[in-house]
């Protein structure tokens, strides 16, 4: 729903439209406004759990993180010449 919109004008001119539905057909509509809004919170939920998000903590690996960090500094190579003047 655009939020520039009147939000109290708008209901009450939807239910000047509805005023006349038995009241079967207001429930049938409540009914279905209720779903619609649920599956549109249902897509909102999934599209976060498929973000970026659901990869932190991925990883899993069973050594520690020195380790790690030892095996990463220890395979650097440095190729770089200096220059002498």
């Amino acid at each position: 729903m655009n939020t520039t919109m009147n939000t109290p004008i708008v209901i009450s001119n939807y239910l000047g439209l509805l005023k006349g539905l038995s009241p079967e057909l207001k429930m049938a509509l409540a009914v279905e406004l209720i779903n619609d809004a649920t599956r549109r919170e249902t897509a909102k939920i999934k599209a976060r759990k498929n973000s970026a998000h659901r990869f932190f903590g991925a990883f899993q690996s069973d050594k520690t993180a020195e380790e790690m960090i030892s095996e990463i500094r220890g395979s650097r190579h440095f190729n770089r010449s200096i220059a002498e003047f």
